[in-house]
């Protein structure tokens, strides 16, 4: 994967957006890749410089994943929109969230931690033997951490619920005739 200054990009969109050539002609002449030069264009008009930026790895919490979700559905914005205008490095995890989401709800979306138990599993250090009441029992931290996603998702519903209604009031033609 060829990786660019932010010079380059911005030098490359700026050919781009004088409008002397089109986007496979620019590319070309800047030696970039057509998709890559789209993303930037894109980046740089809905955020400014700061979307070509170089990005470090970046997790992102449920409220903002909720935010990208709502405003995507809302607007019918397309992934790379959407990673463009809320400055998501990798817009493909926007697709990931969705599909996160309308598989299992909120949860989805919650970053998920190994426990201390899956991280031995996965290191090969063999796991204490557990008892068979406390398998099928879920921990206390399970337990809140569902707590807080179920608390996450009716504040969530709440919030969008209160939305549509207001939208709905708001709607020319709505209005009741006496």
């Amino acid at each position: 994967m060829n990786k660019y200054s932010e010079q380059q990009k911005l030098d490359a969109v700026e050919s781009y957006r004088s409008g002397e050539l089109g986007l496979r002609a620019t590319a070309a002449l800047h030696s970039v890749d057509v998709a890559s030069l789209r993303k930037w264009v894109a980046a740089y008009e809905a955020i400014g410089i700061v979307g070509i930026q170089r990005k470090r790895r970046q997790a992102y919490d449920l409220n903002f994943k909720l935010e990208v979700l709502r405003k995507l559905k809302s607007e019918g914005l397309s992934y790379r929109q959407a990673g463009a205008l809320f400055n998501v490095r990798r817009f493909d995890s926007i697709a990931s969230w969705e599909q996160a989401y309308d598989r299992d709800g909120i949860a989805g979306l919650m970053p998920h931690k190994p426990s201390h138990r899956e991280r031995a599993a996965q290191s090969g250090v063999p796991k204490p033997a557990a008892d068979h009441a406390n398998a099928e029992t879920p921990s206390r931290q399970e337990l809140l951490d569902e707590l807080e996603a179920l608390r996450t998702e009716n504040a969530y519903l709440k919030k969008l619920k209160a939305l549509v209604q207001a939208q709905a009031k708001s709607a020319p033609g709505s209005g009741r005739k006496s």
